[in-house]
């Protein structure tokens, strides 16, 4: 088996009761900070992957990787395996027609690094995470080998098809539903109140 085979597998022996709750709460988190830029997109997704890594480690060898630099990957599998997660919400929206299972959306891979003119990763493999359709999939890395990369970006990103992903989790028929109120200056507050007492 391949690197990213090895991880699936240990995905695929989780209970899916487990990624159930872990989307619900993905949900939620996506629902606090909706914002496509700023501190929310950030937190987002960040927060998400975080909790990924919490939820999932409890079953399988999975840990944080250590980073050094920016395109480093998050997690560490079984002390060799290398997988990157990234967040999107609606990143694998069901098409309606059904003929596939969802569309085929942009992702973005990593930052770019100045003069970058073809894609190298890392990563042996990406977790992809759409908290608001409730998937958790999976694609190699070696999917986005060969793939144009676009000039002038900040980011790489490449188009996901489902031809492309192991699908880990599909809650879509269930997705959790959820009203949250949003506050745009929530984590502003926090990271404030935090800091104040330490002070006190």
């Amino acid at each position: 088996m391949t690197k990213t085979e090895q991880f699936i597998a240990a995905l695929q022996q989780i209970p899916q009761e487990v990624y159930r709750d872990f989307m619900k709460v993905a949900k939620v988190v996506s629902l606090l900070y909706p914002s496509s830029f700023g501190i929310d997109c950030f937190a987002r997704g960040e927060g998400i992957e975080y909790g990924f890594l919490e939820e999932i480690s409890k079953y399988i060898n999975l840990r944080a990787n250590t980073k050094g630099q920016a395109n480093d990957p998050d997690y560490v599998f079984d002390g060799n395996i290398f997988p990157d997660a990234k967040t999107q919400c609606s990143g694998m929206k069901p098409q309606k027609s059904g003929a596939k299972l969802f569309y085929t959306k942009q992702w973005d891979v990593q930052k770019k690094a100045k003069g970058t003119s073809s894609f190298q990763s890392k990563a042996d493999c990406y977790v992809l995470i759409d908290p608001h359709y409730a998937r958790i999939a999976v694609v190699d890395s070696a999917v986005f080998y060969g793939k144009k990369v676009t000039p002038n970006t900040a980011r790489l990103s490449f188009s996901v098809a489902p031809e492309d992903v192991t699908m880990i989790y599909d809650g879509s028929a269930t997705v959790y539903d959820v009203e949250v109120q949003h506050d745009a200056n929530a984590i502003y507050r926090k990271i404030w109140e935090e800091a104040k007492a330490n002070i006190e």
